[in-house]
């Protein structure tokens, strides 16, 4: 091709025109197009290259192709997508297809531009201009099954998809995108074959874990093998997933497991203490369940069952005197399992004797001077924290194996830690109200949630990027929003929520605020584990916000408001610490989806059980003896995850406070606290799909009252609790 440096601009506009006069259009077009790679407006060139393309006859439109835009003028666009100005992407893209109208990277472009803006069936038009002027495109067969699956058009969606695959055999993101779709379209077993095949092309992409992550939860696993092990011990470990996520599944996995099989059929019997040390011994041999033991709790009855005889068997010989465990890694992975769980396994009168008499004999081998033995160290760790022991600074004295280093150091180094901490945490606001004072008793007795890990985003974003990432749109080119937002999380917790802010939006400074001084020592010595250093903690109650002199651009409250004797009182200091035009994302429990709760509530009160660890103890052991409808709505909490730790079961069945909500009542409040509803923020896009498919009109997924239809429709749409964003007028 002839560049313009070689001839002059002037000179290649001359002799464009003239191979037009004479009739050599390829010249021509060649000419033209050089000069706008230089330069992308001259006027000249783009409107000679209009009339001749106007000219053109179809089929030689097609085989003339074709210049693409200078790598400059890509780049702008993608800029500008990146950036969230989908609408300035979309008419950047439209004018230079104007100049060059087959250019496959600009008509991509457009489609996702389209995309961003939820203008999903232009996207899918655009994408197949793309596949008709450039037939083995991948990227637009991918692209179109990305706009369809959004669509809720899953089969189509697939179909682009595995297209994509044929002409492109090594290409991740189709094989992911592929596994997301067949998940929503319920074939789990082939959606986890295709994320597998994305993991192990590209095993350092987060995106694809995510999506591992997120078919994992939606199905049982019903088998193991060694292969499937290795991907589920590798997942468990990424720094994007929160392995509780995903317990459930593996848990599921390893019922299948040769080792595993015929240890819970034997849990079943009186017979499991007979051969306790060859038991563990085997249990030790299976990395996968040591490692989700020790950084999750399991929410699963016959595991359960097992590990609570297990721990039986274990004590009863650790205090008839026997010898050092051969099972070592497995009893102490079961005491790291106890202390995230809290202990809430069940324990009998003779249990509660023997943990006393064994520990009365570590201390007294201790005072001697003697050999501390690591069985007993691990059992007992396995029904108490050792920090609760009055000798438990001596275990720090001594030399011990990584394994029951380990435990150690969960159990008395971090606990520790987290009191000196304590007393250094900034009081933000005093604590007057009643209700609020209650509920930091209870969280400063049962910090909320114990976590090992937690899921961080892969990488900050700019709001623009993060809001279309969880299907919220808006018009951001005219939506200002900060490059460095300043955040605040109303109600902490131990840390998760705030760690998962500040990792998703770019230059973020995140104010974290919570009641608890134990929630709030737990979070500061994870986040100092974890490196972060944009978030600040501070003891407040957010009623007294009002006395805090700062404006936030984002303002995330989720699982706090309904805690409050008045949520709307609380809603309404957080609206007014909000910028205009900024941001909230809110949780609050959904009436419909906790009918059993409030069922369950019933039971406990009428029974005056209290919140006392033994009490909880008590009460799940009747429920999970209750001879139960399966079908009926109290059932259901034995699936909860929350069921199966001492503090989140407290917060689920037992808390000093609690409101639910309807998405009428929703409506209500955001219109009297001049909020606009921006959309719900969902786990899994089956219910998205779902809804879409139900009312595929434009904005419906902005309409409350559609999604309050849906949810009578589908009562465990919300079982967790509605989260959603909005923004303030």
């Amino acid at each position: 091709m002839p560049q313009p440096q070689q001839l002059t601009i002037n000179q290649a506009i001359s002799r464009a025109k003239k191979a037009t006069k004479h009739g050599n259009t390829a010249v021509a077009l060649q000419l033209y197009n050089a000069v706008l790679q230089h330069q992308p407006n001259h006027p000249v060139a783009k409107k000679g290259l209009r009339k001749l393309q106007k000219g053109l006859p179809n089929d030689q439109s097609v085989q003339v192709e074709t210049a693409n835009p200078s790598q400059d003028q890509i780049n702008t666009l993608v800029n500008l997508y990146h950036s969230g100005q989908m609408i300035k992407a979309e008419q950047g893209c439209k004018e230079l297809l104007q100049t060059y109208p087959q250019s496959i990277i600009v008509i991509n472009i457009l489609g996702v531009a389209l995309q961003g803006q939820g203008k999903l069936q232009d996207a899918v038009e655009s994408y197949e201009k793309a596949i008709q002027l450039k037939p083995d495109c991948a990227e637009a067969y991918s692209n179109r099954g990305s706009a369809l699956k959004d669509l809720g058009q899953l089969e189509k969606a697939v179909e682009s998809y595995e297209k994509a695959i044929q002409l492109k055999p090594d290409y991740a993101e189709a094989y992911s995108n592929r596994g997301s779709a067949l998940k929503d379209l319920g074939q789990l077993e082939k959606a986890i074959e295709s994320q597998q095949k994305a993991v192990s092309i590209s095993p350092q992409n987060s995106m694809f874990w995510g999506g591992f992550a997120d078919i994992l939860q939606a199905m049982k696993l019903t088998f193991y093998n060694d292969d499937l092990g290795c991907y589920l011990l590798h997942i468990i470990e990424q720094p994007t997933i929160r392995p509780r996520d995903i317990s459930k599944a593996i848990v599921n996995a390893l019922h299948y497991h040769p080792i595993v099989i015929p240890i819970l059929e034997l849990s079943k019997s009186d017979y499991i203490d007979e051969d306790i040390d060859h038991l563990t011994e085997q249990l030790s041999t299976v990395p996968l369940l040591l490692r989700v033991m020790e950084l999750s709790p399991l929410a699963d009855l016959d595991v359960e069952k097992m590990l609570t005889k297990i721990r039986k068997a274990m004590l009863h010989m650790a205090s008839s005197g026997g010898s050092e465990a051969q099972g070592l890694p497995f009893y102490a992975a079961l005491a790291i399992h106890c202390f995230v769980n809290e202990y809430v396994f069940t324990e009998s009168e003779t249990e509660k004797q023997e943990i006393e008499l064994l520990q009365e004999k570590v201390k007294v081998t201790i005072r001697k001077g003697g050999t501390v033995s690591p069985t007993r160290i691990a059992v007992l760790g396995s029904y108490r924290p050792l920090c609760s022991f009055s000798w438990a600074e001596d275990l720090l004295k001594c030399e011990w194996a990584d394994e029951i280093k380990k435990v150690i150091v969960r159990q008395v180094d971090d606990i520790r830690e987290e009191q000196t901490l304590r007393s250094k945490i900034p009081r933000l606001t005093s604590i007057e109200d009643k209700v609020s004072q209650l509920v930091r008793n209870q969280y400063e007795e049962n910090p909320y949630p114990r976590w090992i890990n937690t899921g961080l985003s892969d990488k900050p974003r700019r709001i623009k990027q993060v809001l279309p990432s969880i299907k919220l749109y808006l018009n951001f080119d005219v939506q200002q929003f900060s490059n460095k937002p300043e955040i605040l999380v109303a109600g902490c917790g131990t840390g998760q929520h705030a760690l998962h802010t500040a990792s998703r939006f770019l230059n973020c400074n995140v104010l974290a605020v919570d009641l608890s001084l134990s929630s709030l020592s737990y979070a500061i010595r994870k986040t100092q584990e974890l490196g972060v250093t944009n978030i600040e903690y501070m003891q407040g109650d957010i009623l007294q916000l009002d006395q805090l002199e700062r404006q936030f651009d984002i303002i995330e409250s989720v699982g706090v408001l309904h805690h409050m004797d008045d949520p709307l009182a609380g809603w309404k200091v957080l609206v007014a610490k909000l910028h205009a035009g900024g941001l909230m994302k809110i949780g609050l429990y959904s009436n419909i989806a906790r009918q059993g709760i409030v069922e369950a509530i019933r039971q406990i009160t009428k029974k005056e059980y209290t919140s006392s660890p033994g009490d909880i103890r008590r009460y799940r052991e009747e429920l999970i003896n209750m001879d139960l409808n399966p079908d009926s709505e109290i059932s259901k909490i034995i699936g909860y995850s929350d069921f199966y730790s001492l503090s989140e079961c407290r917060d689920l069945l037992f808390h000093v406070q609690e409101h639910r909500f309807t998405l009428p009542q929703i409506e209500e409040a955001l219109s009297g606290l001049g909020l606009n509803f921006l959309g719900f923020e969902m786990k899994q896009s089956l219910v998205r799909s779902k809804f879409i498919e139900r009312y595929p009109e434009k904005d419906a997924l902005l309409s409350l009252p559609l999604w309050h239809q849906f949810e009578l429709e589908n009562p465990d749409t919300f079982l967790e609790m509605y989260q959603f964003w909005v923004q303030k007028a």
